[in-house]
């Protein structure tokens, strides 16, 4: 009996998926991808899309263009409710799809409500494309000739990476900025004192400065129309003036733009629709990557909760988890076979890209610094986006 297949998100841990569909469009089963956007963009190469290191072609995939080339269907639209006992989902367009098998990889967002925030000059760190919209907004700014006081909020890996790719696109925009992180928590702070050594260093080395231990409660912009007094809005790219951060201990800080890299946030699909979920919001999946209260409903990346242990939300684990679900969809697709567990392996390593040609590297207790790391990391995300790139137009 042939079935459909749906598959919610187009983040890493589908990606293997897409560029197999024609293996599964060619017995007969019809797929449809939904996501709200028609490409994929690479977490592993946003901060230098930001800095101009990468043009945006190189950072993403066509989607749409690779599952329609092997008989799948794109929907660009985003789902708001699953609807279990009729196995369907409800778009945001208000069409209902149905399902025989189902995977989510939806990703992670990062939240907003915690500022006491107008329309201003800030953007968040996800969804990656986000990098592409903060480039040209900076841009602009930057083609005015003034000074601008530039911001990251946030602590992690992102965080370091954008403040490094932020001066790199005021160098060579020939312009002048102060780049200031706000690392509430401190700046890579649950990793080793190496590793934040050595990323302090790099930054307040090219004069950016760094915040600790200090939090941010708001963020305001100058612009007519907005402040104190004025009714609360979203935080959009499109910087319109000068404003300000507030910190937990009064300090006002001056902000032209501010790029928010937060701790993440799950949507709450899975809870609001009756589905089990972890104390994350994220899908509750098995060692088979499936929900165990709904069988044909998978899903991997930042938005699944593991049963068996915790998972760290980095693009490396949903990486691994590309063969196990791309395996798993097929044998409930035909019903034949065994699924395969998911071995979740705790060692990995992270690169992160500084933005001046050199990258850090860590592993466990050890950290470097330096040029060739940089090479490395360069050298396997451009293996990786041509390897699906070149699937957009062949199978």
């Amino acid at each position: 009996m042939k079935k459909h297949l749906l598959l919610v998100g187009a983040g890493h841990a589908h990606v293997a998926t897409f560029r197999n569909l024609h293996r599964l469009t060619a017995c007969g089963h019809r797929v449809t991808v939904v996501s709200p956007s028609p490409f994929y963009y690479y977490s592993g190469m946003g901060p230098g899309v930001l800095s101009g290191i990468y043009p945006p072609a190189e950072g993403r995939i066509a989607v749409r263009r690779l599952v329609e080339r092997r008989g799948a269907r794109f929907v660009e639209d985003k789902v708001v409710a699953i609807e279990v006992p009729q196995r369907q989902v409800v778009l945001a367009g208000g069409a209902k799809l149905p399902f025989d098998v189902v995977s989510f990889n939806i990703g992670s967002s990062i939240p907003l409500e915690g500022f006491r925030r107008f329309s201003g000059p800030a953007i968040t760190a996800k969804p990656i494309e986000n990098f592409l919209q903060a480039r040209r907004s900076l841009l602009g700014l930057l083609a005015r000739g003034r000074r601008l006081d530039l911001l990251v909020v946030g602590g992690g890996p992102a965080a370091v990476e954008i403040a490094g790719n932020l001066w790199r696109l005021v160098r060579d925009a020939g312009a002048s900025a102060a780049v200031t992180v706000i690392a509430g928590g401190g700046l890579l702070g649950r990793f080793p004192p190496a590793l934040r050594r050595l990323a302090v260093s790099s930054l307040e080395t090219r004069g950016v400065r760094i915040l600790e231990q200090r939090r941010v409660v708001a963020l305001e912009a100058d612009a007519p129309g907005h402040g104190p007094d004025a009714p609360a809005a979203g935080v959009g790219p499109a910087g319109c003036g000068p404003g300000r951060v507030i910190l937990d201990d009064g300090e006002c800080v001056p902000m032209d733009f501010a790029l928010v890299a937060t701790g993440v946030q799950l949507s709450p699909l899975f809870r609001d629709s009756g589905l089990p979920v972890g104390d994350d919001l994220g899908l509750r999946v098995d060692r088979h990557l499936q929900c165990p209260a709904c069988s044909g409903m998978f899903g991997g990346g930042d938005c699944v909760s593991f049963e068996p242990e915790p998972l760290d939300k980095v693009g490396v684990v949903a990486n691994r988890q590309n063969p196990v679900l791309y395996h798993n969809l097929r044998v409930a697709l035909s019903g034949a076979g065994r699924l395969q567990a998911f071995e979740h392996d705790p060692a990995y390593s992270l690169m992160f890209n500084l933005g001046d040609g050199s990258a850090l590297w860590w592993r466990g207790r050890l950290a470097w610094k330096g040029r060739i790391p940089f090479l490395l990391k360069n050298a396997i995300d451009r293996r990786f986006m041509r390897r699906y790139r070149n699937s957009e137009t062949h199978l």
